[in-house]
């Protein structure tokens, strides 16, 4: 007979961290840039320079550094697309793991068409192989976009689809710009650089994407008032020789550490009272594949909860980090299920969770 997999296994062996591939993409980020620099720095460009060579010697050197500045420009603006990318992919697996090679790979070889471009940018087959690295750089971008959003598979299944729908478009403005760019090759290159030119400027001015995480973090930060406002309202008047007290305990209420500790102290006992104390009633808990709102509901998730894990032990806290109005963790717990990775991010108003993003990393069968 064959031997199946727990729930809980199955749903986690192809889901893996995104650490170290945004670690590896800065790696690669960065050489790409370095490697630009390299056409700048043969003998000849500087013996041009400090010999004030011919205008014609002069206007080659430059034209190497205006390659130079325009592809750096690009690489940042693909860093930046990329770095945006990876703040909404919460999680990737096997296949983005290939889509992003596929990527960085497209990367590393822009100071290839950029050498060319700056050696011969009167020429029409530089523009086009320029063109043509870009074009397909852009679509492995939006490749990697199509495949970590398609049925919320590797972001927040709440995600917003306005933001999905903005994002396609601002990734697959720039492919029909450098396409054009081409086209309008075969008329005058001239035309082609200055779209060349014309693109990057135009990603660094901010678009739709950045005004509506814009408009997010007002929502969050309005939503943050208005329970300030009701928490005013409902708040007993202290007398005034226990201001300090009220005070001090407002500030142990606050403390990442200290609702860390508590919500590990109540999930080891089971003690779901305990755990509902530290969600405010509206409270939001969210994970790849349910979200739960409210405390009647968040009740019911964590019965599911330790129904499914039984008794729940702390391993080890890998990380922690702690700001003003938020903590991230990553810890391992032991569970009749075996040993289970998960990471925990709260945001915290008066000492409560008013959103609970959560995830498994990695999980291992008991023996």
């Amino acid at each position: 007979m064959k031997l199946q997999s727990p729930p809980l296994a199955r749903k986690t062996a192809s889901i893996l961290g995104k650490d170290r591939l945004e670690t590896f993409s800065d790696g690669v980020f960065a050489v790409a840039i370095t490697l630009l620099t390299l056409d700048l720095q043969s003998p000849m460009s500087f013996q041009v320079i400090i010999n004030m060579g011919s205008s014609e010697e002069l206007t080659q050197v430059m034209s190497k550094f205006l390659a130079f500045v325009l592809s750096f420009m690009i690489v940042g603006v693909y860093w930046v697309a990329h770095h945006n990318t990876f703040h909404y992919i919460k999680r990737s697996d096997r296949n983005l793991l290939w889509l992003n090679i596929l990527l960085l790979m497209c990367i590393a070889f822009i100071p290839v068409p950029t050498a060319l471009l700056g050696e011969y940018p009167e020429y029409q087959f530089p523009v086009i192989l320029y063109g043509s690295t870009l074009i397909v750089t852009g679509i492995v971008l939006q490749s990697l976009w199509w495949y970590a959003t398609g049925n919320g598979r590797l972001v927040d299944r709440n995600i917003d689809p306005h933001l999905i729908a903005q994002a396609t478009r601002r990734n697959l403005t720039a492919p029909c710009l450098y396409l054009l760019a081409i086209a309008l090759s075969f008329i005058t290159t001239r035309i082609s650089l200055g779209i060349f030119i014309l693109v990057p400027i135009t990603y660094i001015l901010p678009g739709r994407i950045d005004r509506f995480w814009s408009e997010m973090r007002e929502e969050y930060k309005q939503l943050k008032m208005n329970m300030s406002e009701k928490d005013t309202i409902d708040k007993p008047v202290e007398p005034a020789g226990k201001e300090a007290s009220a005070r001090e305990r407002t500030e142990k209420l606050i403390s990442g550490r200290t609702f860390y500790q508590q919500q590990i102290t109540a999930l080891e006992a089971l003690d779901l009272n305990s755990l509902l104390t530290q969600y405010h009633p509206d409270a939001t808990i969210v994970s790849f594949d349910f979200v739960v709102k409210g405390h009647t509901a968040i009740r019911q998730h964590f019965e599911n909860y330790f129904e499914h894990l039984g008794q729940l032990k702390l391993k080890a806290t890998e990380k922690f980090t702690e700001t003003e109005d938020a903590i991230f963790f990553e810890a391992t717990v032991m569970s009749n299920q075996g040993e289970v990775k998960v990471y925990n991010v709260f945001l915290l108003w008066n000492g409560k969770a008013t959103h609970h993003f959560t995830g498994i990393i990695s999980h291992q069968n008991a023996q």
